[in-house]
């Protein structure tokens, strides 16, 4: 499954501000298993681009597509669909509902499937196992670590076997030794997967862990060596 990004631009348009080109002309490939690291400043674009690579933003100019389809050709709810079914989306702050246990937040994206409750059960709890969180299946997210609620919300994005993740500064709130296994965690199932994976992040701790690496800045994105 491969993700192309052909000539995209997004501009923010304001009645009260003059126009703001954030992403101008840019052009990506990558292939199944490969991992992208999207480096830049924060206000560099870098949560845009993310957005409009899940289908959440409409990009002014250009197309995205993943493996043959063409995301933003689809209906609004045709592309909820496609989003649902296609796309892990790993947060900065790891967004876990505060009333669920470990294993419901897991299987939240079965549920909203439809997914039967004990298969949607017996497939979080092998990811969390996978991600060493076996014994806290049951604990809710104030009961763990913030290093065990972003291992919590790697297993979310991975349930649905997607095509594509996508972690918007996922270490931001982790100390370096946390960020280091979270990383380890989220690369290997991807590997393991093929799964297309892009992290977006300034964190310098994540320098030489991917194998290609680009830089978001003035809305050109270029590519660096991958042990910049």
């Amino acid at each position: 499954m491969s993700l192309s990004i052909s000539n995209l631009s997004h501009t923010y348009s304001s009645s009260a501000l003059s126009d703001r080109n954030v992403l101008n002309d840019i052009s990506l490939s990558l292939s199944g298993g490969e991992q992208l690291l999207l480096r830049g400043i924060s206000g560099s674009g870098k949560t845009t681009l993310i957005n409009i690579l899940a289908g959440l933003l409409s990009p002014s100019r250009g197309s995205v597509s993943l493996g043959g389809q063409d995301v933003y050709a689809m209906a609004e709810a045709e592309r909820d669909e496609w989003r649902r079914k296609t796309i892990g989306y790993v947060f900065q702050t790891h967004q876990l509902l505060p009333l669920l246990n470990a294993w419901e937040n897991v299987a939240m994206p079965l549920s909203f499937a439809g997914t039967p409750r004990g298969e949607s059960k017996s497939r979080a709890l092998e990811l969390l196992e996978s991600v060493g969180l076996a014994n806290h299946a049951n604990n809710r997210p104030k009961e763990l670590s913030t290093g065990q609620r972003q291992r919590v919300a790697i297993a979310r994005a991975l349930i649905n076997q997607p095509e594509l993740i996508l972690a918007d500064e996922p270490t931001a709130s982790l100390d370096e030794h946390a960020a280091s296994e979270a990383l380890d965690l989220l690369q290997q199932n991807c590997k393991e997967r093929n799964t297309v994976l892009i992290v977006a992040s300034h964190d310098p701790l994540l320098n030489g862990r991917f194998e290609r690496v680009a830089d978001l800045a003035y809305g050109e994105l270029v590519e660096k060596d991958a042990v910049a």
